[in-house]
């Protein structure tokens, strides 16, 4: 029986050793899967304030393209007004020439 003791006190060295090795991968596993968890999450954090940004910027260019074509409407009017003061302003004169020689 003494001979024995070393063999399964040996045995169970490797058992426990192999039984640590087993403990290791799998905690290195379950380190890869949370670390690969979180970068996934990271993506979709930043996919989303991507979209966020996105729509608000396209707003703001709306909003902007939709103001600078009100400013464009405006002064276009005013154009033609100020050319209509213009226009009736001078058939005055020409009303006024023609009375003068008639």
């Amino acid at each position: 029986m003494t001979s024995l003791a070393p063999v399964l006190l040996l045995a169970a060295s490797a058992a426990e050793g192999a039984n640590t090795t087993e403990l290791q991968r799998l905690e290195g596993v379950i380190e890869h899967l949370k670390r690969k968890e979180h970068q996934v999450e990271a993506e979709e954090e930043n996919q989303r304030l991507t979209v966020v940004f996105g729509s608000f910027f396209a707003t703001l260019l709306l909003i902007l393209l939709l103001f600078v074509m009100l400013w464009m409407r405006n002064s276009h009017i005013r154009e033609r007004s100020r050319l209509m003061s213009t226009i009736v302003q001078l058939n005055e004169e020409r009303t006024k020439m023609m009375q003068k020689f008639m």
